[in-house]
């Protein structure tokens, strides 16, 4: 029985010229989408934006560590490995496009999603 099984669970490499052709007519078989990874810093609107410009200018320093500034978001504060559609579910669908757009290794300083402002 076992060499039977083992026979039929073989199965034979697809040729190169095979693959390309399909790589070639189906990329979307084969790409994953962007992902990005980032940290925000989050502020209530109701305690205005003196705190969030202060925290901004502090944190516009490659070197500066956002922990201690901002206020506290049930989400986190850290994204690892998210693509559009998933920041989309999370902040909006704008605010995803724009962190997609984003140059890639700098810090930004914010803009809204769906239901904040994100600096």
């Amino acid at each position: 029985m076992t060499f039977l099984l083992d026979d039929t669970i073989r199965t034979a490499e697809p040729p190169e010229a095979e693959l390309r052709a399909l790589y070639e007519t189906r990329p979307d078989l084969v790409r994953t989408p962007a992902r990005v990874s980032f940290s925000q810093v989050f502020f209530r609107r109701e305690q205005g934006d003196d705190r969030a410009r202060t925290s901004l200018a502090a944190l516009s320093n490659a070197a500066a560590h956002p922990e201690g500034h901002g206020d506290r978001l049930l989400l986190g504060d850290t994204f690892a490995d998210q693509d559009e559609q998933a920041l989309a579910n999370l902040f909006g669908a704008s605010f995803a496009q724009a962190v997609m757009a984003l140059p890639a290794d700098e810090g930004h300083g914010g803009g809204p999603s769906a239901a904040v402002t994100h600096r």
